[in-house]
C-alpha cells in the first residue's frame, strides 16, 4: 500500500472521509507472475477498484523508486501513481498479507470472503520476496460480503440471524497501527 509523507490514506481512513482513494500493488498465492497496481476508490460507502498489470521486473523498478518508465505508461493507472509519486510524494509503506476463501453467489454479483492469517509489514522493498518480514495483526477470521445491486435475501437471513453486528475492520490501517509502523506520529 502506498501513502504520503503526511499518511493521508492512513488519516483519510481513520476519520472515516466519505472520499478517498488508495493505490496497492497486488498479487496472489505467492504468484509474482501477475501482479497488478491498483487504485481503490471509496465514495460514501461505494467502493470502486481501477488496476493495471505490472510486470515483477517494473514491480521491483517502482520498489527501488525507479519509476521514470511509468510517465510513459501505456496503462492510465500507471500513469496517475507515477503522477502521485512525483506530486503528492506517494511511496509505498506497508505490506499486507492475508489467506483469501472467496465464495460468489452470482445472484446480485455477490461474493463472501473468509481471510484469515493476516499479517503486516514496514518493509515494502521485500514485497515481491515469499518470506517478506510480516507480523500477525489479528488472529480473528474476517468475513466480506461484497455485492452490486442488492443483498440477495439468503445472505441478508444468515446475517440477521442471532445478535450479530456488522463491523469494519481495515487490514491496511491494521497493518499501520499496530506495530507495523511504531515511528507514525498520532
Amino acid at each position: 500500500y502506498f501513502d504520503n509523507c503526511e499518511n493521508r490514506a492512513l488519516r483519510e481512513k481513520l476519520d472515516g472521509v466519505g472520499r478517498r482513494e488508495k493505490f496497492r500493488l497486488r498479487f496472489y498465492n505467492h504468484n509474482t507472475g501477475y501482479i497488478k497496481a491498483e487504485k481503490k476508490v471509496r465514495l460514501d460507502g461505494v467502493t470502486r477498484k481501477d488496476f493495471a498489470p505490472i510486470t515483477s521486473e517494473a514491480c521491483e523498478r517502482l520498489l527501488r523508486d525507479d519509476t521514470s518508465w511509468m510517465a510513459e505508461a501505456s496503462a492510465p493507472l500507471l500513469r496517475e501513481l507515477h503522477a502521485r509519486m512525483r506530486y503528492q510524494l506517494l511511496r509505498p509503506v506497508v505490506i499486507v498479507e492475508y489467506t483469501r476463501e472467496a465464495y460468489r453467489l452470482n445472484a446480485a454479483g455477490a461474493r463472501i470472503t473468509f481471510d484469515t492469517e493476516i499479517r503486516g509489514g514496514s518493509c515494502p522493498s521485500d514485497f515481491l520476496q515469499q518470506e517478506a518480514t510480516t507480523v500477525r495483526l489479528t488472529a480473528e477470521i474476517i468475513l466480506e460480503i461484497k455485492y452490486n445491486a442488492f443483498l440477495p435475501g439468503v445472505l441478508g437471513e444468515l446475517l440477521h440471524r442471532g445478535n450479530r453486528q456488522p463491523s469494519a475492520f481495515s487490514k491496511y490501517a491494521a497493518a499501520r497501527l499496530y506495530g507495523v509502523n511504531p515511528a507514525m506520529e498520532a
